[in-house]
């Protein structure tokens, strides 16, 4: 991607990410449409890249969760973070796809908190 083969931007991948699937209220893909999820990939991808390099010039350093999240949490709309899981082994899709599921349901209460807050 963008003449690139792999980096190192994972974590600020995965948390531009979450923002993307935050405010654009990414739902869970019906009928396997997963344009939507593809073009917020792509996009995390670029913009996880782009902070990666303005902050390390091209090196190829590793961070944590929370090593990212102290160095560009708040461009990413970080408020608080979570409990890690991790996804290894044989069911990777499947333990992916429960907690996707998961984090659907949660963000769908806080949805329905915040309409009755209003």
């Amino acid at each position: 991607m963008s003449g690139r083969n792999g980096s190192n931007a994972c974590t600020f991948i995965a948390l531009c990410f979450g923002k993307i699937f935050i405010h654009q209220n990414l739902c869970l893909p019906v009928n396997l449409d997963l344009s939507p999820w593809i073009v917020g990939l792509h996009d995390a991808i670029v913009e996880g890249n782009a902070a990666h390099d303005l902050l390390f010039e091209n090196e190829a350093i590793n961070l944590s969760i929370q090593e990212a999240v102290q160095m560009a949490g708040n461009e990413f709309g970080v408020q608080d973070l979570e409990q890690q899981f991790d996804f290894f082994g044989r069911s990777i899709e499947n333990d992916l796809s429960e907690h996707i599921h998961r984090l659907a349901l949660i963000k769908e209460a806080a949805t329905v908190c915040q309409y009755c807050h209003t």
